[in-house]
């Protein structure tokens, strides 16, 4: 280590002193948690000259230290684990802030942080903040966001939900958590306001997501970035998993409301000077200096969506009324083009039978440009039906990308669309997890609910992973059985026979062992004495026989 300096605690003589070593990341955003915990010497020095200019004796960060004027090293100082050779854990007896939060700094390093404000003061410890040589006039400040209703404001996967805007150095700043399938992203903005286009804000950011339970317990990301006006923002786009933040029996999700913190550190407005390099670069000067914010279109097409701005036609839907501008529905789709301008000429209502009031809704919100969500993939099929009724071919390529089949789970939904709308790709991904889980599926309770149409494709299929066709045969008695409980009819022999319809033909009863034919189908009354006679004959004899009329003659088991 080289000449060892003596300890800087006043009134310490001993000579056997270790390097005081700090793992800072910035000097400005490492400030702004220095203040909570009030400024020594050794904290605030330069991160240059830290590691050669000063150092603290060993034994001023054990807890039997006896040295009357070490009080605040040991209950104040730097985690003790970043000093070398020191074994102890930190308590609060020995680390400068107890709970605390830990960064994970780019080696490997961390830097405790203080979690409160209930710091014992020692004057005799403190001196005056050396400023920032590199940003002058910087400004720190925090800002709270508690989500309420989380589990429904980010249950979509393409989520983006805004906190309130706070003023921090006269600059408007806010968070955005972003949703992108399985991970929350956290970001820093700086909103739309009343400065030179041209100008850039330098800050320094922590991002906390708060354990509402255990102190001790946190997620925290730092960074830093250079802010222009009508920015997407910075931050960190795989902040925190979803399901564990949205786990109800966690700690981060109370009263169905998370709370994440971003404590900012930002400079002045930096003037660039710099002109743009490219096309691109222009238009987003352009696209700032104007203020023209996918938010601030968003929010003015709410606006007028509501408030009727500029409507000229009426229409009803579940008894209530919408006000629409014919221009702008006609703009969108050629279907209310004809409505409005060709064949319903001078009609000024209009009334809606097939689409529920809460689609139609979503139809009209996204023809405006307004911002929404799904609900569900249920809905998402009505919004499809809707999309394809008025020719909206953008709307078609949202909905069937948030029905697209990813799970088991997702299979059903998928698979009523695509038979029902004859969508042959989206009927093939759907099929594709179906015959690989074949078995678990026919246990499934939506299962019992699908379409006839679905059923009939389902038993068609060549490659199903069965045991036998004895699973293939329960579970469209199962189906069945449910649908006759649902028609309210009885279930015997007969009415079964009668719900599988064109279905039964399906089903390979000729692959089945003689035991197997004479169990459970048998058994069930589906089939009629002259079927099971025909395939009694037909498992038992030596030649080919004639196919059956009414059942399949398919002998070979599905594939695997």
């Amino acid at each position: 280590m080289g000449r060892k300096k003596p300890c800087c605690v006043p009134g310490c003589s001993d000579k056997d002193s270790i390097r005081h070593r700090i793992p800072i990341y910035s000097n400005a955003i490492y400030k702004l948690w220095l203040k909570r915990i009030g400024n020594m010497k050794l904290l605030i020095e330069d991160k240059s000259k830290v590691h050669s200019n000063y150092a603290v004796c060993q034994r001023h960060f054990i807890s039997e230290c006896t040295n009357p004027r070490s009080p605040r090293l040991n209950v104040y100082s730097l985690p003790s684990m970043h000093l070398p050779g020191f074994s102890e854990q930190p308590t609060v007896k020995n680390s400068f802030a107890y709970p605390a939060y830990v960064l994970q700094g780019g080696n490997g390093s961390t830097v405790c942080l203080p979690s409160d404000d209930n710091c014992i003061e020692e004057p005799s410890l403190r001196s005056q903040v050396v400023e920032d040589t590199v940003h002058e006039n910087h400004s720190e400040g925090v800002i709270t966001f508690c989500v309420t209703d989380a589990r429904q404001q980010l249950g979509d996967p393409n989520t983006r939900v805004f906190s309130h805007i706070q003023y921090i150095n006269s600059l408007p700043w806010k968070v955005m958590l972003q949703r992108r399938v399985s991970y929350l992203g956290v970001f820093l903005c700086l909103h739309g306001s009343e400065y030179e286009p041209s100008s850039k804000v330098y800050a320094e950011f922590g991002f906390r997501l708060v354990d509402q339970t255990d102190a001790s317990n946190f997620v925290v990301e730092v960074g830093h970035h250079k802010f222009s006006r009508g920015g997407t923002g910075h931050g960190f786009p795989n902040f925190a998993d979803v399901d564990k933040l949205l786990n109800p029996e966690g700690n981060f999700l109370r009263n169905n409301t998370i709370v994440i913190e971003c404590h900012v550190a930002c400079s002045s407005l930096l003037k660039v000077t710099d002109i743009s390099a490219s096309a691109d670069d222009a238009i987003q000067t352009f696209v700032q200096k104007n203020d023209l914010s996918l938010d601030y279109l968003a929010d003015r097409a709410k606006y007028v969506l509501e408030n009727g701005v500029g409507s000229d036609c009426k229409f009803i839907v579940d008894g209530y009324t919408k006000k629409v501008s014919k221009a702008i529905l006609a703009r969108a789709s050629p279907v209310f083009e004809r409505m409005f301008f060709v064949d319903g000429k001078g009609h000024d209502f209009y009334l809606v039978k097939d689409i529920s009031g809460s689609v139609f809704d979503l139809v009209l919100q996204h023809i405006y440009g307004v911002s929404w969500v799904f609900e569900s993939k249920v809905q998402a099929t009505e919004l499809y039906y809707a999309a394809l009724k008025y020719e909206l071919k953008d709307l078609q390529v949202i909905c069937i990308q948030y029905i697209w089949p990813t799970t088991l789970d997702d299979v059903w939904v998928s698979l009523d669309c695509a038979v029902r709308y004859k969508l042959e790709d989206l009927q093939e991904a759907a099929l594709v997890i179906l015959r690989k889980n074949a078995v678990k599926a026919f246990e499934s309770l939506p299962f019992l609910s699908i379409s006839l149409d679905c059923l009939t494709l389902i038993l068609k299929q060549t490659h199903l992973k069965v045991t036998s066709e004895m699973d293939v045969f329960s579970a469209a008695l199962r189906w069945a059985s449910a649908a006759c409980k649902t028609k309210n009819v009885a279930v015997t022999g007969k009415n079964l026979r009668s719900t599988l319809g064109e279905a039964i033909r399906h089903i390979r009863f000729l692959s089945m062992t003689n035991k197997e034919f004479a169990g459970s189908p048998c058994e069930s009354g589906v089939l009629t004495e002259q079927e099971k006679a025909d395939v009694f004959q037909r498992l038992t004899a030596e030649k080919y026989e004639p196919l059956l009329l009414e059942l399949s003659g398919i002998k070979s088991l599905r594939h695997k």
